[in-house]
């Protein structure tokens, strides 16, 4: 009888109990986009706004856009989706395997009703942008783009995010402080005209 109660928490606890995962959150923040305009000509990029909002009533910690985050070799995941008027594919870049390191920089305190832009750049500090958004080869058709942003910290792992360091006590805790969250922007149109 021992041994059956022994297996069953073991079960339990492994089901339950020692799984490192969080819920998934993504309700209590809202993710929008904004263009600086509507018509760009040929050539042109498009100037846009992320906000990321805090709508969770508690303290929390964003990451920003890192190194290879838009490709999706790291989390957070930051990227832009672009459906164009003429499926044209732009050339393939290549980037080399390295990452920046995780660093305690990296963490950015969102209160409350405070938004949060994963590009954003202050103070001498800054994420990384968006490569696929300032390609100018992306924008070369005239016609309408639609654009959507995706953000997500969806992994639990803290060595998901670390890029090419290593973890530590710092990082562990800011890290535990991050929601667990799958967020999709509203989409925006943007014109191309010659």
């Amino acid at each position: 009888m021992k041994i059956k109660i022994g297996i069953l928490s073991i079960l339990m606890l492994t089901l339950f109990g020692l799984s490192n995962e969080k819920i998934l959150d993504s309700e209590r923040y809202e993710c929008t986009i904004k263009a600086t305009k509507k018509v760009y000509s040929i050539g042109e990029t498009p100037q846009i706004a992320v906000s990321i909002t805090n709508n969770s009533g508690e303290d929390v910690y964003l990451i920003g856009s890192l190194d290879a985050s838009e490709v999706k070799w790291r989390s957070p995941y930051c990227y832009y989706k672009i459906d164009k008027p003429k499926n044209v594919p732009s050339p393939m870049v290549g980037r080399c395997g390295n990452m920046n390191s995780l660093r305690v920089g990296d963490f950015k305190l969102v209160k409350p009703g405070e938004s949060f832009n994963p590009y954003q750049s202050t103070k001498g500090y800054s994420f990384f942008g968006s490569y696929e958004i300032q390609r100018k080869e992306n924008f070369k058709s005239p016609g309408t783009y639609k654009i959507t942003f995706h953000y997500s910290t969806k992994s639990t792992k803290l060595d998901n995010y670390l890029g090419d360091g290593e973890e530590n006590t710092k990082l562990k805790k800011l890290f535990s402080k991050v929601p667990n969250i799958e967020l999709k922007s509203n989409t925006i149109e943007i014109e191309i005209k010659e």
